[in-house]
């Protein structure tokens, strides 16, 4: 075996290397591929985005909800959580405000009305964009918490998506859960209601 036999043996030539590297057809076809999965997980991502977004607001009401409790009994006075929704129920415009006076409005009082401890205590749905409130089943829109072991009026926030249900439920006893209801809205991770 000669040189040149060795040489055309390892890819290469006697004019030089080999042109290596893929067709137009293979990389039309790798394209091809690429759009198509693209394709397929696109609406995957936005349904994602929209259960994050009920959670995250499930999750936020839970929080407040969770702070105004512990402060009624730290500071051993009661403490009032509002609700406001704008137009009907279920409504894509809704806040909730936090104050140790009953009555606070988060949407016309805001800062100055809301506040536990000096610092505000608002939540808007601007920050959970394509969340609805349904009108939440308390008495006159506010729930309480009592310094005595923590107490509440009970009731339910329930929130909707296009896709998801999910419900922040207070007990009479100040107990706080998140559920999901059963069904195709259900999320998952959270219990059945």
């Amino acid at each position: 075996m000669n040189v040149n036999d060795k040489i055309q043996s390892k890819g290469f030539t006697t004019s030089g290397f080999t042109t290596p590297g893929f067709t137009t057809f293979e990389l039309m076809m790798a394209v091809l591929i690429l759009s198509i999965l693209a394709a397929l997980t696109l609406p995957a991502i936005g349904n994602y985005q929209e259960k994050r977004r009920a959670i995250g607001a499930a999750e936020e009401i839970y929080s407040q909800l969770q702070l105004a409790r512990s402060e009624a009994i730290k500071q051993s006075i009661i403490t009032y959580v509002n609700f406001s929704l704008t137009g009907s129920s279920p409504s894509s415009t809704w806040d909730i405000g936090t104050s140790a006076t009953s009555g606070c409005d988060p949407i016309i009082g805001g800062a100055a009305d809301c506040r536990i401890s000096g610092a505000e205590k608002v939540i808007h749905s601007t920050s959970f964009n394509g969340v609805r409130m349904t009108t939440p089943t308390f008495a006159s829109a506010e729930t309480y918490f009592s310094p005595t072991r923590g107490t509440a009026r009970a009731g339910t926030i329930t929130l909707t998506t296009d896709s998801y249900d999910i419900r922040v439920v207070v007990s009479t006893l100040g107990r706080i859960r998140i559920y999901s209801p059963e069904g195709l809205n259900h999320i998952s991770g959270y219990p059945i209601e």
